[in-house]
Order: structure tokens, then sequence, then C-alpha cells
């Protein structure tokens, strides 16, 4: 009734027909009502949904899927990308600085064993760290999604949620937001190789953060400003995770920015054994 009857007493209060009162207890009502009904649109939407997914042959769930959407589709996590190309663009070009010929490092480069010792264990614990920051970075994204929302059914099928519809994997909603870590996870140690080897190879802290931060958001820029560029090379996209899931991108993206990176890992591995610099 409270919405029914709104134009009416928003002109009898505007007439002076209605005291203030009365037209506030109106108020109250009819956004009282206006909240209610887009809960039973959404409702029956839901319902509706399941229904047509039912009849396509696949089973889906009643799930309040708003914690859920949070979670997956997180935005592009502009801390966790400045983070890992801020820590890792000086790993091996402060070995090509002067702040290096105290150190004990400039010694094992000296010999082949050295220089190859040297080399792994400077990728090997930038991987590491980069696994610990994507961990921390999306545990935060977690806590914070649970401190707000509930994150119900998680053994449901993922298709449970509307804007899952287009995966047809068989895997829970607890399986996609693991999916979803698991390709943000592949995208920030990408990013960390693509760091490290281009520090090993230009032996410049400036210039590694150039180069990588063309080539990583150049494209997103352009694909913001409407131009159409294949999904493959925005790496901002890869590092959300779930575009790329829904919409098939995931072995281009390997393919594209995986096999960068283990091609540049391996050249700027074989430039340092030879003493490069």
């Amino acid at each position: 009734e409270a919405l029914s009857v709104h134009e009416a007493m928003q002109n009898g209060y505007l007439r002076g027909e209605i005291d203030r009162e009365t037209y506030t207890a109106h108020i109250s009502a009819h956004t009282y009502a206006e909240n209610r009904e887009d809960v039973f649109a959404r409702v029956e939407a839901h319902a509706a949904y399941i229904e047509r997914m039912a009849e396509s042959g696949r089973e889906v769930w009643f799930v309040y899927d708003t914690g859920w959407e949070k979670l997956i589709f997180a935005p592009f996590d502009v801390f966790l990308y400045a983070l890992l190309l801020l820590f890792h663009a000086g790993s091996f070009a402060v070995e090509y600085g002067s702040s290096s010929s105290g150190c004990f490092t400039p010694i094992l480069r000296t010999t082949k064993r050295g220089r190859g010792r040297t080399y792994a264990a400077k990728t090997g614990s930038a991987l590491l760290y980069t696994v610990l920051f994507g961990a921390l970075f999306f545990g935060i994204d977690c806590a914070a999604v649970c401190s707000r929302y509930v994150l119900p059914l998680a053994g449901a099928p993922a298709g449970s949620v509307q804007s899952l519809a287009g995966f047809s994997l068989p895997v829970s909603l607890m399986g996609f937001a693991a999916l979803v870590f698991a390709v943000k996870l592949f995208a920030a140690l990408t990013l960390t190789m693509l760091v490290t080897s281009l520090s090993a190879l230009l032996g410049n802290r400036m210039g590694t953060l150039a180069v990588v931060s063309a080539a990583t958001l150049f494209p997103h820029l352009l694909a913001l400003s409407g131009v159409k560029i294949p999904a493959q090379t925005d790496f901002c996209r890869l590092m959300t995770g779930a575009p790329v899931l829904l919409h098939g991108a995931v072995r281009p993206a390997v393919m594209w920015f995986g096999v960068s990176a283990i091609i540049l890992t391996v050249w700027a591995a074989w430039r340092w054994e030879r003493g490069r610099g």
C-alpha cells in the first residue's frame, strides 16, 4: 500500500494537506516496502534461474551469494602488484651497483658454480616471498569479506552463483574460489619471474620497473579506454582470476605470460652464468 499511494502522499504533503508527522511515517513505510520489494525480486529471480538451470540438466542450489560475489570477483589488487614490482626490481640490479662491492656476492660470481648458486638462490627466494605475499593478500581479502558478509554452503555447485553460470566444470563454490586463488598466484609468480629476470638482464632497477610496468599495465589501460585487445595480453585481468576462468582465457594467458616469463628467466640465467656484468 505504501508504494501505491506514494505519489498521492507526496502531492498532498506539497499542497499542505498532510502534516509532517504523517508524511514522515509514510516515508518510513515506503522505504521499508521498497527494500522488501527488492529482496523479494532478487529471490524470485534466483528461483527462476534455478528452474532454468534444472531444465538444462544442471543442479544448482539456492545460495545467498553476495559474499561469494565479493570474494570471487575482487578487483585487481594494485597493492600486491606494486609490492611485487618494488620488492623484486632490485634483486639482481643491486649486483651491478657500487653498493654491492663490499658484499661477498661479487666473489661468488667470479666462479661458475658461484654465479649459478647465486642466481638460483635469488630467484628461489623471490618466488617463495611471492607465494607468501599472495597467500597473505588473499587471506586479507577473505577476512575483509567474512567480516561483512557470510559465505554459506561452500559445497554448493559453483553455478549456484548466477555470475558463474557460464562455468561448466563440476566444482563447488569453495573449489572455484581455490581456482581463483591459483590463477592469482600464477599471475603473481609470473610477474616475479618477469621482474627478476629483467633485473638480471638490464642491471638497472628503474629500467626494470619501466619495462615491466609498460608490458603489464599498458594493455590494461588500452582495454579500459575501449581499445579491443586480445584477452591474454591483459595482465591485470589475469591477476583478478575469475574473469580469466569464466571466459576460457586461462590457457592463452598461461601460454602468453607463462612462456614469456620462462624464456626470460632461462635467458637471464644463461647470461648470469656467463658472467654478465
